[in-house]
């Protein structure tokens, strides 16, 4: 299951939260972006409970994060 997470964070703390993000079993990869979203994650996960696991827990309990939303992709077009 692939899905791509879209995370804001305080200003100035991108380059910190990219390095956590990285580091989190499951995100492929992750980069700071300009515009609304501070960092999109790609994510690689076996099914919807590692994925709520990751998002809710992992992701959303990082001190650095304020919000996410969460883009699954479709693989079956």
């Amino acid at each position: 299951m692939k899905a791509f997470i879209l995370v804001t964070v305080p200003a100035g703390k991108s380059p910190e939260a990219v390095v956590a993000l990285r580091k989190i079993p499951g995100v492929v990869e992750a980069w700071a972006v300009y515009g609304e979203t501070d960092i999109v994650a790609k994510i690689d996960v076996a099914d919807n409970q590692t994925l709520d696991r990751l998002v809710m827990q992992d992701i959303q309990g990082m001190k650095l994060v304020n919000t996410t939303r969460t883009l699954i992709a479709i693989d079956s077009i």
